[in-house]
């Protein structure tokens, strides 16, 4: 009781049940994070790590002493940490933030799930998107672990206005997209999902609903020639800003499509196939089913989401392929996760859907699975987590890529044939058994693929650590403060002396020149 006498409010036990999720996902991301040893993702760990000690020590973002101008969330977060003196103190306690960060992603990815399911269902959905495979990034100083938690909130606050839309919904779901931005620069991919969002929700208006009653054929094609248009107008002027985007359109249209459709494949493979199935199946309302405004608000952002953040990976790994390596870009595909896991929850909850929507889902993971390549000598993949659980297959049961095809196509067919037949079954409790033992096996199959994927980034941080004369900051114990500058020729491997920077704060100017 209270000191007035009202009986104390006890916690409900979906916010137990959540709080629970958030410290098991926090508590496998900071023990992870405690066996990370070493930075490994050069140079973009090294410039987060320049840019954080600039803002710590001059409060101004700045590279190797030049001006760098705004820099992402992650730099001004783990900025107060470098005032340690101790470089591995200071990187311990950066990880550790790091994890604690990108475990709260299971809030907003409850949130968007609640709109449309039940917290139990919900519960699941933020359990998917906590330990999904992008977990991994979390002790590694990159944008992701900032910039995964702030996608999600970002396209929660988008679903939850396009279901109530009010004035200071927009406000809330504009800041949240600035806010991803903010973290990283491809988040701005989420202003496109909000405008597209804002135009469905303009188009279910009551007013425009009875303005299309008056449309005619002539009238129909006419609005989908302006769209059209619309849409050449918007591309030619982007690519007067955008090299990326002007290169990928305009020449490698076959790379976007080829390498765009690698990052879902791994992604889906990562997963174990259900979210992808599940998840776009979902979109489809089953028949005599009343809509919901919840539902229609995560229908439309996860397919504006799909739409945007597919297209910017098409055009990435198009142009990337020209430039640098053609790689499987999973990574930016990651804040489609919990979308997928809430559409997964949503047809579970309703114990099926369109028998025809889960097998042209399924046969497109069928396509995923066989065309997507698996990388085997890549353990770590840093650009696809998802693609850890073909490296366990190959590398603790021996399989070949041939087998491992098999088996991905196998579970696909049997992922595809149960969720069909599940609103087919006898007896609700029957369904309701499947749909859990489905949900079971999606959270253990996308865990797993987790936990290899940071044994990868483990493995690899070790490796670079031991190559290190020891201790690691040796030249800060030289020195005792004072200043130093690294002369190099000939350098064939960069990673030693990016290394050395790091771990030595007195290196403050570097000169090198690599080897041909």
């Amino acid at each position: 009781m209270t000191s007035a006498g009202r009986p104390r409010r006890r916690p409900s036990s979906e916010i137990v049940g959540l709080c629970l999720i958030y410290a098991a996902t926090a508590g496998l991301a900071l023990w992870q994070a405690s066996n990370h040893l070493s930075p490994t993702i050069f140079t973009d760990e090294i410039e987060m790590t320049q840019l954080a000690r600039s803002i710590a020590e001059t409060g101004h973002a700045a590279l190797r002493g030049l001006p760098a101008g705004t820099a992402p969330v992650a730099a001004y977060l783990s900025a107060p940490l470098w005032w340690v003196d101790d470089v591995p103190t200071a990187y311990a306690l950066i990880k550790s933030l790091g994890a604690i960060l990108m475990a709260t992603a299971v809030f907003p990815a409850y949130g968007i799930a609640r709109l449309a399911v039940r917290p139990p269902w919900a519960l699941f959905a933020a359990a998917g998107a906590g330990i999904s495979p992008a977990l991994a990034y979390a002790p590694i100083l990159v944008k992701e672990p900032t910039a995964y938690p702030a996608a999600t909130l970002a396209l929660f606050l988008v679903a939850r206005w396009v279901a109530r839309p009010t004035a200071p919904g927009l406000l809330l779901a504009s800041g949240g997209c600035i806010l991803g931005y903010w973290t990283k620069d491809q988040l701005a991919v989420l202003f496109p999902v909000l405008g597209l969002s804002a135009l469905a929700v303009m188009w279910r208006t009551d007013p425009m609903v009875a303005f299309r009653r008056t449309w005619t054929p002539g009238d129909w094609v006419g609005v989908v020639t302006l769209g059209l248009g619309a849409i050449v107008v918007a591309g030619a002027y982007i690519s007067q800003r955008s090299t990326t985007w002007y290169v990928s359109t305009t020449f490698f249209q076959n790379r976007m499509l080829e390498y765009g459709l690698w990052a879902p494949g791994a992604l889906a493979i990562g997963l174990g196939m259900v979210p992808l199935i599940a998840g776009l199946a979902s979109l489809v309302r089953p028949k005599g089913e009343e809509p919901r405004p919840g539902v229609e608000a995560l229908t439309t952002v996860t397919v504006a989401s799909i739409v945007c953040f597919g297209s910017y990976t098409a055009i990435k790994a198009a142009f990337l392929s020209t430039v640098f390596a053609t790689l499987t870009l999973e990574r930016n595909l990651i804040f489609l996760v919990p979308l997928l896991f809430a559409g997964t929850a949503l047809f579970l909850e309703r114990r099926g859907g369109r028998w025809w929507a889960v097998v042209a889902a399924g046969c497109f993971g069928l396509y995923l699975v066989s065309s997507t390549p698996y990388s085997l000598t890549e353990y770590p993949n840093y650009e696809a987590h998802g693609l850890a659980i073909v490296a366990l297959a190959n590398r603790l049961f021996r399989w070949p890529a041939q087998t491992i095809e098999h088996a991905l196509v196998v579970v696909t067919v049997a992922a595809t044939v149960v969720l069909a037949l599940i609103p087919r079954l006898r007896g609700r409790q029957v369904a309701m058994l499947v749909a859990g033992l489905v949900a079971a096996f999606t959270l253990v199959w996308t865990g797993t693929t987790e936990v290899y994927a940071a044994h990868g980034e483990r493995l690899f941080s070790e490796r670079l650590y031991n190559s290190l004369p020891k201790p690691a900051n040796w030249l800060d114990r030289s020195t005792q403060g004072r200043s130093a500058v690294f002369l190099g020729q000939g350098v064939r491997d960069p990673n030693p002396v990016s290394l050395l920077e790091f771990w030595n704060r007195s290196l403050t100017k570097i000169w090198t020149r690599t080897s041909g």
